[in-house]
């Protein structure tokens, strides 16, 4: 009986072609006439009769070492034994720890959505989703509010997707709003579905998706997971089309806006890129395959990893594999940050700790804030609010005294966020006093107020140029705005309501320039509005667009790098990660 098992196992490993095939089928009571695929399912079914222990691999029993390399993730967070550390975003929570489904206290998961990896923070929102529907009150009337006030605030584009779902379902005119986006998104995805239908028909020649206005693009991009089948079939032909569709730098614009997207239907798309010979690409696919949950992703991304060879490429592989899950890069970035000199790797190997980085990495990450370049100072900021390192704050309050940038400041101020959450998570307090925040240093050196009569006069003529507004008497409106703002020159609210006026008539110039004046004018009160940033940075994204239309692109790279100096927290993400990716895609094109 042994002898004949080792031959159908012989048949199995060398396939039925190798031997007498006549045989076989008789050995396995089967007519001579029976296809190869009834002759293998009839081999499968005879060897499992007898047992799948007595025909299993050397290295399946553990006689011998196999020498093939491990695929399977290498969990970051084992030797972490708190709260955070043993908090799993399954289901269901494994042997000692917890599950996010399972936290009932929204305060908590509003820590955890601040602090956690990126599975855990995308598990919080959803928890918190789940709590927001419930036809039971989950959330006490005190942790409701907290959680109204806390959701609109949170900018984090990595989850963007999955906080617009938890922002519909919040009480009042904020769960309206954030419905009436879905609304706007629908109409976008209707006229895209026409426009891609007419591509194919050959009724136009432009690809449809990378020529729309930035901002819808960008709406789609992070709601890519309610995106119909035709349009994400359209992106993954688009994705692997090479030039027949795209020029290579819009197909490279292409998988960098992907990067957030989290959408599953794109994996074998990405892959393919992973696996082509463009390694720039290669690398922008890795970072968008590393946020996607799908089984597929980690061995293409483990393969990619072991193949490569250029620092600056295995570099974001290694971030990539973080982000799902595996540890292997680790060492190798703690390696090549302290040997390399070249400010790409570097920035590349930040990114990457912020995935990767533990407790250890902070005195190195945060060395990196010292360094005079500004995108590796960001980057550096926002690494050490990834690793959450209490000793990280110093860090941060050196650099926020050194630093008069909103940007900046922004980044410093949602990393020390991060920090305490995950300092309030772990049980452990802070050392040391809180540095003053932007806005109290701003308050501090706010202009004297203005004679009562003046005041009252620019008041006056503010609410006339409102009233001609609202009847539609536009000019008489701008006249009134200006003469407002002429008695009150530290008055920032007629330049903003000139702006959004213009702006709400496709005037983009003309609003950039009111937009302007009013920043000049008070930064910070225009910063801390949301809804004058969101139509800001819209006004910006298509006046980069207008002027790059008109081959002026050292015109529209200054106007992101303009938008990019200011606090964007309180656009939203979507816009947020647009305007981030075309800056970057414009300072590659001027180097």
């Amino acid at each position: 009986m042994a002898s004949e098992v080792d031959e159908l196992r012989t048949h199995l490993r060398d396939g039925i072609g190798a031997g007498d095939a006549a045989q076989l089928r008789g050995r396995l009571d089967l007519p001579e006439d029976a296809d190869d695929a009834t002759l293998g399912r009839r081999l499968v079914t005879r060897l499992a009769a007898h047992g799948f222990d007595e025909h299993q691999s050397p290295y399946a029993k553990g006689l011998v070492e196999d020498p093939r390399p491990v695929i399977a993730p290498r969990a970051i967070g084992g030797a972490d034994a708190s709260f955070l550390g043993r908090l799993d975003s399954a289901a269901e929570s494994g042997a000692g720890g917890f599950a996010v489904t399972e936290l009932d206290d929204a305060r908590t998961l509003l820590a955890v959505l601040r602090a956690g990896n990126l599975r855990q923070r995308r598990a919080a929102v959803k928890r918190l989703t789940v709590m927001l529907t419930s036809p039971r009150k989950s959330i006490p009337s005190d942790q409701l509010k907290r959680v109204a006030e806390v959701l609109p605030k949170v900018r984090d584009v990595e989850i963007a997707y999955e906080l617009s779902e938890a922002r519909a379902q919040l009480p009042g005119a904020q769960g309206r709003e954030y419905k009436a986006e879905r609304e706007s998104f629908a109409r976008t995805v209707a006229e895209l579905t026409e426009s891609i239908r007419r591509y194919w028909e050959a009724e136009t020649v432009d690809e449809p998706f990378i020529h729309m206005p930035s901002d819808q693009r960008a709406q789609l991009q992070m709601r890519m997971r309610d995106l119909p089948d035709v349009i994400v079939a359209h992106l993954g032909a688009a994705l692997e089309s090479g030039e027949v569709m795209l020029s290579d730098v819009d197909r490279q614009g292409l998988i960098e806006a992907l990067r957030y997207s989290g959408e599953p239907r794109l994996v074998p798309s990405l892959i393919a890129v992973l696996d082509g010979g463009d390694a720039e690409a290669a690398v922008d696919a890795a970072r968008a395959l590393g946020r996607i949950d799908d089984p597929r992703v980690h061995p293409a991304l483990v393969s990619a990893y072991e193949r490569s060879v250029l620092a600056r490429n295995k570099v974001v592989l290694a971030g990539a594999l973080g982000l799902a899950g595996d540890a292997r890069g680790r060492g190798y970035i703690r390696d090549l940050l302290a040997a390399t000199d070249d400010p790409r790797v570097t920035r590349r190997s930040l990114e990457a700790l912020g995935a990767l980085g533990t407790p250890e990495d902070t005195e190195a990450i945060g060395a990196q804030t010292a360094v005079g370049d500004t995108r590796l100072k960001m980057q550096a900021v926002r690494s050490l609010g990834a690793v959450g390192d209490g000793r990280a704050l110093s860090y941060l309050r050196e650099l926020r005294e050194q630093t008069s940038v909103s940007a900046m400041w922004a980044e410093i101020e949602d990393a020390e966020g991060a920090i305490r959450a995950r300092l309030e998570l772990r049980g452990e307090e802070e050392e040391g006093g809180a540095a003053l925040s932007p806005v109290e240093k701003d308050l501090l050196a706010l202009p004297t107020v203005d004679p009562l009569l003046v005041r009252f006069l620019g008041f006056k003529d503010y609410l006339f140029g409102a009233m001609w507004l609202f009847f539609g008497a536009f000019e008489r409106a701008m006249s009134r705005f200006e003469r407002a703002s002429a008695r009150r020159a530290d008055w920032a609210r007629p330049h903003l309501r000139t702006a959004m006026a213009h702006a709400g008539r496709n005037r983009h110039a003309p609003a950039l320039a009111a937009f302007r004046r009013a920043i000049e004018v008070d930064r910070i009160v225009i910063e801390q509005n949301a809804a004058a940033m969101r139509v800001l940075v819209t006004v910006f994204l298509r006046r980069a667009d207008e002027v790059e239309g008109e081959g002026r692109r050292d015109i529209a790279r200054g106007l992101l790098e303009e938008v990019t100096s200011l606090d964007l927290r309180r656009a939203p993400s979507a816009l947020r990660f647009e305007v981030s990716r075309r800056h970057d895609a414009a300072r590659r094109g001027a180097g």
